[in-house]
């Protein structure tokens, strides 16, 4: 298996050796990486072997002979004076990581709600936009309507009037 990083994402990526040279999608942004060949691995000189043995032998000669912190054990007042004046960084910087992480909350929060917020007005401006179509629609139905009923209103009349000038029409034949 060959591990690499995403050239646009630096996400790791697994391959196996067969891929070597050929194209793998990344999982995360989905660019197409080439799977690099693996490295050789330098075998250890036996200089830098024997260099290591040599400093570990030193640390633990070191080590048994060194006195231990019991032996120089120092009570005085003015050691635990400098040891209170040293602040412990351990603390603060957990403080740090701590508002850190406050702040990444708040602006994760923040993001959420102006991301609800955004959310509510595109549905609003949708509900409006549909509530305008179907006035719309429903305007363009009532003055169809409406053409409809003058238009039948107009035929009856003129029906009316024909009738009314056949009956009056004295040289008509009622017979033809």
């Amino acid at each position: 298996m060959i591990k690499f990083k995403c050239q646009r994402c630096k996400a790791t990526i697994q391959a196996s050796d067969a891929n070597v040279g050929r194209h793998v999608q990344c999982p995360t942004c989905g660019l197409k990486n080439v799977v690099p060949r693996p490295k050789e691995r330098k075998p250890i000189p036996p200089v830098v072997w024997a260099a290591t043995g040599l400093v570990l032998s030193f640390g633990v000669l070191a080590w048994a002979v060194w006195p231990s912190s019991d032996d120089n054990a120092d009570t005085s007042d003015e050691k635990k004076v400098k040891k209170e004046e040293i602040p412990d960084f351990d603390l603060e910087v957990r403080k740090r990581l701590q508002e850190d992480r406050y702040l990444e909350d708040e602006r994760k929060a923040k993001f959420i709600d102006e991301a609800k917020e955004f959310e509510k007005k595109r549905r609003r401006e949708e509900e409006e936009r549909l509530r305008r179509l179907a006035d719309e629609e429903r305007r363009q139905r009532e003055a169809d309507e409406a053409a409809r009923r003058e238009q039948e209103r107009r035929e009856r009349m003129q029906r009316d009037n024909e009738r009314k000038e056949d009956e009056t029409d004295p040289n008509r034949n009622r017979y033809e």
